[in-house]
This record gives C-alpha cells, structure tokens and sequence, in this order.
C-alpha cells in the first residue's frame, strides 16, 4: 500500500477525533452510508438483502442481520468482486505457501476458527487493511500521542508499535 493511502487514512482518522464525539459519529454514518451502497450495487447477494432498507440510514440496526451459517454457503453470490469465487480462494488457503501472500494480488484473505460452529472466509482489500490499522492504532494510543509528532515519525517509519501476528495459517483474530 503506497504512503499517500496511509497518511490519508491517518488524517482523516486525526480530523475526525479533533471533532470530538459528534465529529466521530458522523464519520462512522458515513463510512456506513458509502458501505451499504457498495453492497448494493457490486453484491448480488446484498442488493436483494438490502432492497427494503431506506436508501439513508439512520442507524445500523435498520439493516438485516445476516450470519455466518447463512452467507458461506451464498460466497460467490456476496462477495463485491466477480472475480472471486469460493472455490479459487479454498484452493488459495489450502496451500501453505500462501501464508502471508495476497489473493490475486490485491486481497488479504484468512479464516475465522469456526468457534461458532461456521469457520468464515474473510477478505479485504489493502485500503481496508490501512484504515483497520489506523483506526486500531488511533483506538489503542492515548490521544496525546495522536499529535503531530508522533504521527509524523510513525508515517516517517520511526515510531514504534507492536503486534501480535499468528502463525501456522490464514488466521483472524480480534481482542
């Protein structure tokens, strides 16, 4: 992912919190506005899921739940690019080789453990992934390191963060 994605990502995450709750719910309706839309017009799946839900939301609960026991057998029918299939990505997961790559070059796919009974394939793309980390790092560091400072020197590669990454498979993990 380029540095101009990342320092986007960083500004809009550091605009947003100077704007104190109100900005923070804003940001999040329309991340959720710009999201629902996406679904509606590249998920066959979604567009008929969605198609009684207003056309701008007030709140997430006027979206239909969905679970993982009902998408997983639909994959081919929600996922938001046609070139994806469940079957490519299965062969994907079940090479070892692939740890740590990117499916089709341009998608970070794992796996949940199934705990639920339903193991789900995840994928994201890399502009996902970047606003992931910012909106993890921004959650995780006390507001007085979002200054310009240290914002700086982590988008310069001289701020320090640590992570946990797993091994031995395409796993996702929350805490």
């Amino acid at each position: 992912m380029d540095r101009l994605t990342n320092i986007g990502a960083l500004c809009d995450a550091y605009r947003t919190a100077r704007q104190g709750q109100a900005g923070v719910a804003r940001r999040q309706q329309q991340r959720l506005q710009d999201i629902v839309a996406f679904a509606r017009v590249r998920s066959p799946y979604y567009s008929r899921l969605y198609r009684d839900v207003p056309e701008r939301l007030s709140e997430i609960r006027q979206l239909p739940t969905v679970t993982k026991a009902e998408l997983m057998p639909h994959f081919d029918d929600w996922v938001t690019d046609p070139s994806v299939t469940r079957a490519q990505i299965e062969v994907f997961l079940a090479d070892p080789g692939n740890v740590g790559r990117d499916f089709l070059g341009r998608y970070v796919v794992c796996t949940t453990s199934g705990a639920t009974g339903i193991p789900a394939i995840l994928m994201h793309d890399h502009t996902a992934m970047v606003v992931y980390n910012v909106l993890g790092y921004a959650r995780s560091l006390p507001a007085l390191l979002l200054s310009p400072g240290p914002v700086w020197a982590l988008l310069r590669g001289r701020g320090r963060l640590a992570a946990v990454f797993v091994t031995g498979g395409h796993s996702w993990a929350t805490r």
